[in-house]
């Protein structure tokens, strides 16, 4: 799958120039970029500027996150990039359907995505202290030690690496950029991550997450990851899931994503269509029904209004009436569920 466009980043002499193209062959190496939209975006795609960015698109009017990930992509070796904001026609409702229709297939068919955890303003490349990559390296020649789950001495000789466990959470997982809804289903489906955070950068596929304090791999994420994370989108297609697998992984996934925020609340549904569209493919025959698979339609019907959660959203009472979804589905409310 190809998106309808992209953003092809080249180098005149020593600047990087940047336009919107389309029609391309299949297949197209490019990245995506996950980003929180500011106030105000300094360039968007609209009709009447149509044009002008298919031949070129003034680096400088972009926000400087937009400049630096297109440089981000460039330097891993990509010429291409999707930035919803650059790649959507904002002012054509038609258009933003049939995009929205396909963002679930755009970021799971990327190289990997450049998540954005820093305003968009400020950029990727922020300012850090130094000693944030820094993780102290301890000696410790404690033997005979006692411990209060084993009768016999043991040993804590050796060298240890002190780390921050919260760092992952809080910079990742935590992210302001993970309360946008529409990231839910980017961060599921792309299948590496790069995350530019405040303090540094983290890595996150199929084989490791490292950052730049441990880029061979960040020790002791195999059990934090048992603890907090589900399985994955990939889990479910390397593992052949069984239909019971995929629809208690989407219980999951619509628990999660009925968290966040959506500035516009008629995405609701739209939101979360690409992640419900990929696991329609691992299940033949079935269909989605507002938000609940056919086939487990029962079940799929007894949800409740979370409120044991500690984020704060609109109570519960707060349905969505105006965007046609039936008062049955979990996502008529615009509260976690």
């Amino acid at each position: 799958m190809v998106p309808d466009r992209l953003i092809h980043i080249q180098k005149n002499g020593e600047k990087l120039e940047a336009r919107l193209c389309g029609d391309l062959p299949s297949p197209v190496r490019y990245a995506t970029l996950s980003h929180r939209w500011g106030s105000n975006p300094r360039l968007r795609l609209l009709r009447s500027n149509a044009a002008q960015l298919f031949d070129e698109i003034p680096m400088p009017s972009l926000e400087p996150v937009f400049q630096e990930a297109i440089l981000v992509a460039w330097h891993l070796g990509l010429a291409h990039i999707w930035i919803d904001t650059l790649c959507i026609v904002q002012d054509s409702p038609l258009d933003w359907e049939a995009q929205s229709r396909n963002m679930g297939a755009i970021y799971m068919n990327a190289v990997f995505n450049i998540a954005a955890a820093v305003p968009v303003s400020r950029g990727l490349f922020t300012q850090r202290p130094p000693f944030v990559h820094f993780s102290p390296h301890l000696h410790i020649g404690w033997d005979d030690i006692s411990l209060p789950s084993s009768d016999k001495p043991a040993s804590l000789r050796g060298f240890y690496t002190l780390r921050d466990s919260a760092r992952w959470y809080a910079n990742v997982d935590s992210a302001h950029l993970n309360q946008r809804g529409w990231v839910s289903q980017e961060r599921e489906l792309s299948p590496c991550t790069l995350t530019f955070g405040p303090q540094q950068v983290y890595w996150k596929c199929g084989e490791v997450l490292a950052c730049e304090s441990f880029p061979n791999g960040v020790p002791g994420m195999e059990a934090y990851h048992a603890l907090y994370t589900t399985r994955s989108f990939r889990d479910l297609v390397e593992d052949a899931a069984t239909a019971e697998e995929i629809v208690r992984f989407w219980y999951g996934f619509a628990h999660r994503y009925s968290e966040t925020d959506l500035t516009q609340k008629r995405d609701r549904l739209p939101a979360a269509f690409g992640m419900a569209q990929q696991l329609l493919r691992l299940m033949p025959g079935n269909r989605f029904l507002a938000g609940i698979f056919e086939s487990h339609i029962v079940e799929g019907l007894l949800w409740r209004f979370d409120d044991t959660r500690s984020r704060s959203k609109p109570a519960a009472t707060t349905v969505l009436t105006d965007f046609q979804v039936p008062s049955w589905s979990w996502a008529s409310l615009d509260c976690p569920v």
